[in-house]
């Protein structure tokens, strides 16, 4: 009489292998969503504080005011709502950006909108900034965070010597 021997998995170990990575997925899946909320939240802080230097250098070189000004009118209520993206474009004034100008285009730059989820207030609708490197604002501060990880808030503060900087709430 002969043996064959059979090679796999029970029945009961397979049920045990499964066990073990559902109770590792349902562990990882929370902090993932966390992770990708931190970074979509760190991505927008780059762009918008990118884009804030834009302006600023842009402003000294071409020795004309250059704002960066919230896209999606209307920019109103407190806090203001900057999700939905900005611009930065010259200005003849540092209050609305210059739309008879051929000798620059505008706008210089495009910040898109934010993903789904996101968030981005502001305490203003606009900051210009001036040739000399100032603002047309004492401080202004914009606050990036996901409706995800609402304790993830990230600050950027923008004062008016034209310092940016960026904080953790």
């Amino acid at each position: 009489m002969s043996h064959k021997t059979q090679n796999g998995f029970t029945i009961v170990e397979l049920m045990v292998v499964m066990v073990v990575v559902s109770i590792v997925i349902s562990i990882a899946i929370p902090n993932i969503t966390q992770m990708m909320a931190e970074f979509r939240t760190s991505k927008a802080v780059g762009s918008l504080i990118s884009d804030l230097n834009v302006a600023r250098t842009e402003s000294i070189k071409s020795g004309v005011p250059v704002m960066v000004i919230c896209q999606v009118s209307p920019c109103t209520g407190t806090p203001i709502n900057w999700v939905g993206g900005w611009l930065v474009c010259y200005s003849n004034n540092g209050t609305t950006c210059d739309t008879t100008s051929t000798a620059r285009a505008n706008p210089i730059r495009r910040g898109q909108a934010l993903e789904p989820g996101q968030t981005l207030t502001s305490t203003a609708a606009s900051v210009a900034f001036y040739p000399t490197g100032y603002t047309n604002v004492s401080s202004v501060n914009f606050d990036v965070g996901s409706t995800n990880n609402p304790a993830a808030v990230k600050k950027v503060a923008v004062l008016q010597s034209g310092s940016i900087t960026s904080l953790s709430k």
